[in-house]
């Protein structure tokens, strides 16, 4: 049976995705802080507390022989070297991120996490650690979503 482990699994993202690979019958482990009470969704499913924020968490022999380790909570450059320290560990990464990804008709973002807009994606450039963070895990094959409805 091939293995996942989901790092954020809790979460909104997080949940569907572990339990979207449990169905397809993948063995799922659940990574999350721990500060919330199990979704149903996940109920069932191997669960470890873990925090990335604490220096020597992401511990390679955490993950390793892992088919495929989904990070649904890679916001910060630091995240994504978490994430390529890892790369030699597991057989896949996919990092989900959807900081500041969703626009208004005049480009402006906000940020889920504060509430405010972010001006770090600033048009037309796109220059910010959000759209670059990633870009060292992925492969040359990752397909990009269009931002809808933007004027950049």
């Amino acid at each position: 049976m091939k293995t996942a482990f989901v790092l954020g699994g809790t979460g909104f993202v997080g949940r569907h995705v572990s339990r979207r690979l449990a169905e397809g019958g993948w063995d799922v482990t659940v990574g999350s802080k721990g500060e919330t009470a199990t979704p149903r969704e996940v109920a069932d499913l191997s669960r470890v507390t873990i925090d990335r924020s604490v220096k020597g968490t992401l511990l390679r022999d955490l993950f390793e022989g892992i088919d495929v380790l989904v990070d649904v909570i890679p916001y910060e450059i630091v995240d994504a070297e978490q994430l390529v320290a890892l790369k030699d560990v597991v057989g896949s990464v996919i990092a989900i991120s959807t900081t500041s990804v969703y626009a208004d008709d005049d480009g402006r973002t906000l940020d889920e996490a504060t509430g405010e807009e972010d001006t770090s994606l600033g048009c037309p450039s796109r220059s910010s650690r959000h759209s670059g963070e990633l870009s060292r895990v992925t492969t040359p094959t990752r397909r990009r979503r269009p931002r809808s409805k933007t004027s950049c």
